[in-house]
């Protein structure tokens, strides 16, 4: 953390964040750890095929197979930056102005198995799930005047995003289905903005009202094709799916 002295109120911290979880749960297809054995011989994937008497995989009923049940063969990383700024403004007579940024730079989001290693930033789809922009933040201005009267605006954004299939990596690109993406208006999701205003009045009696409202421009989520029935890639936990939404309540202290 910087906290200059020489600039009252304002606080800096940057973390850099690097976590890896290893042996998660995954699952592969019998053709692809054949071939894959027979292309590297991986003993984590040779000892999934078990051979009958007569060293086949079909000649002897229930003693020839190749085990395809889930295993602790995949590893997860995720790697970046996470920025916050404070900064406290004096106004004199009339309050203080509270300023507060937080920002994720993403740098990689990686999932490895014995097949495939992949990189989602920047992407989203079948393969990556929910979008996983570089850039991400949240921004808030608030007056905090000295007669009980709060003012507030918040900016909340969220970088653009491809569809996994436009991806260079053979392992989760795939330049024909592009064609279809883009037909839907799909292949791209821009990047989105989101505004949030509220306003609230403390009494001195401890009542306080507060009316806010969010999303102030309406900004629409993504429209995804083929998305809306898969939990995974839905959007709707990323992209706000209520557009402007009016809030109010009274608060009691006693």
């Amino acid at each position: 953390m910087w906290t200059p002295q020489s600039i009252a109120g304002l606080s800096l911290t940057l973390d850099y964040y690097d976590i890896q979880i290893t042996d998660t749960i995954d699952s592969l297809g019998a053709d692809d750890i054949i071939q894959q054995c027979a292309n590297t011989g991986d003993p984590l994937l040779c000892d999934l095929i078990n051979r009958d008497s007569f060293y086949t995989l079909w000649l002897v009923p229930n003693e020839g197979y190749t085990q395809t049940t889930t295993n602790n063969i995949g590893e997860l990383q995720a790697e970046g930056i996470d920025l916050n700024f404070n900064y406290l403004v004096g106004l004199g007579d009339v309050g203080v102005l509270p300023i507060d940024f937080q920002g994720t730079y993403s740098m990689k989001n990686t999932f490895t198995n014995p097949l495939v290693s992949y990189d989602c930033i920047g992407y989203f789809g079948f393969q990556c799930g929910q979008a996983k922009p570089e850039w991400r933040h949240r921004a808030r201005v608030t007056w905090e005047s000295n007669f009980g009267l709060f003012l507030s605006l918040a900016w909340r954004y969220l970088g653009e995003v491809e569809v996994d299939d436009a991806s260079s990596d053979p392992d989760i690109g795939d330049p024909d289905a592009m064609e279809n993406w883009r037909i839907n208006g799909i292949d791209k999701i821009k990047a989105h903005n989101w505004f949030d205003v509220s306003a609230s009045f403390l009494m001195k009696n401890g009542l306080r009202f507060t009316l806010g409202v969010n999303n102030i421009f309406d900004e629409e989520p993504p429209l995804a094709p083929t998305f809306n029935d898969d939990y995974g890639v839905n959007l709707y936990s990323t992209y706000d799916p209520l557009g402007r939404y009016v809030f109010g309540s009274v608060q009691f202290q006693f």
